[in-house]
């Protein structure tokens, strides 16, 4: 792995560590509703 994808990985690692809970909850609520509405395909149909 070249020097830039290991400190690229280490950045994306760190934010997704800082992800809060209530961040979490947030994005969850977004993917109920765009299932809700029928705006998700689903790759195993």
């Amino acid at each position: 792995m070249a020097e830039e994808d290991i400190s690229d990985e280490q950045v994306w690692k760190a934010q997704f560590e800082a992800t809060t809970d209530a961040q979490w909850d947030s994005l969850a609520e977004i993917v109920r509703q765009e299932i809700a509405a029928g705006d998700i395909i689903f790759s195993d149909r």
